[in-house]
């Protein structure tokens, strides 16, 4: 197994200052593991300058992972949780409040309150590691909450049932 941390190039995020930061600790880091212990873990940076690169890498991610974590102290609608979801596999992330709006906590995924508490976060994804049928459960139950709730096709369906009601009213 290995541990891949994929984030966007920093140097490409004009809004996001502190991204050379953490880029900077995270290969400082690597760079002190064991060379055991670095051969199952790798950084990568995300191109951000063509839309069609990012697509593929982050599809390809995604379908060969375990699981995907979206660890965000702030999040709208996570895009990146649900393309995950979508391809059945589990997303373990931080209970900001558009993912908590996308993942019920141990039914179609798993939420960490904190997403700077590391402890909590390696215990829950210990946890999915340790158990592979609890996680293609979730997975699944994650497929099917994206195909009827967060598809143009269901948002149609619940406009269409509004304005039906407005028509009845």
């Amino acid at each position: 197994m290995r541990l891949l941390l994929v984030g966007p190039d920093p140097s490409s995020v004009a809004d996001d200052p502190e991204g050379l930061e953490v880029m900077d600790e995270l290969s400082s880091a690597y760079r002190q593991l064991d060379p055991e212990l670095q051969r199952e873990v790798a950084l990568v940076s995300l191109p951000m300058e063509s839309r069609e690169e990012n697509a593929l890498m982050v599809n390809a991610i995604q379908r060969c992972s375990t699981v995907v974590v979206q660890n965000s102290i702030q999040e709208g609608f996570g895009l990146t949780a649900t393309e995950a979801m979508w391809k059945a596999t589990p997303v373990v992330a931080s209970s900001a409040c558009g993912l908590r709006q996308q993942i019920r906590d141990g039914r179609e995924g798993r939420l960490v309150a904190d997403p700077e508490d590391a402890e909590a976060l390696a215990a829950v994804l210990s946890e999915l590691l340790a158990n592979p049928v609890e996680s293609r459960t979730l997975g699944r139950a994650a497929q099917r909450r994206v195909y009827r709730e967060f598809l143009v096709l269901s948002q149609l369906r619940h406009w269409l049932r509004t304005l039906v009601s407005c028509l009845d009213a």
